[in-house]
C-alpha cells in the first residue's frame, strides 16, 4: 500500500516538474527614448513597450523574443525614429 502511494506521489511530482519546464512568462518592459532634436514640442520623447520573455532556458527566451520583436515584424527602426521620421509616440 505504501509503495503504491509512493509511486502515485512520484508520478504526480514528475508531471508537475514537466509542467513548470514548459511555462513561458511574458512581461512588459517600458523604455522611454528621448529625441535629441524634436520637430515638435510634443515629440520630445516616445515610448516602446517591449515584451520580455522568460522561458526554461535563456536561449529559448532569446529565440522567442526575436520571433515576436517589433523591429523584425513591423520594420521599426529606433535610429530612424530618433532622427528624421518622428511619427512614433507610443508602441506596444
Amino acid at each position: 500500500m505504501k509503495a503504491k502511494a509512493l509511486m502515485i506521489c512520484l508520478f504526480v511530482l514528475s508531471l508537475t516538474a514537466i509542467n513548470f519546464a514548459q511555462s513561458v512568462t511574458v512581461t512588459p518592459k517600458k523604455i522611454v527614448y528621448k529625441r535629441p532634436k524634436p520637430i515638435d514640442e510634443y515629440k520630445k520623447s516616445f515610448v516602446v513597450i517591449y515584451p520580455k520573455v522568460k522561458a526554461a532556458t535563456p536561449a529559448l527566451s532569446k529565440k522567442i523574443e526575436t520571433a515576436i520583436s517589433y523591429e523584425k515584424n513591423t520594420d521599426l527602426n529606433i535610429k530612424d525614429e530618433m532622427s528624421e521620421n518622428q511619427w512614433l509616440e507610443i508602441a506596444s
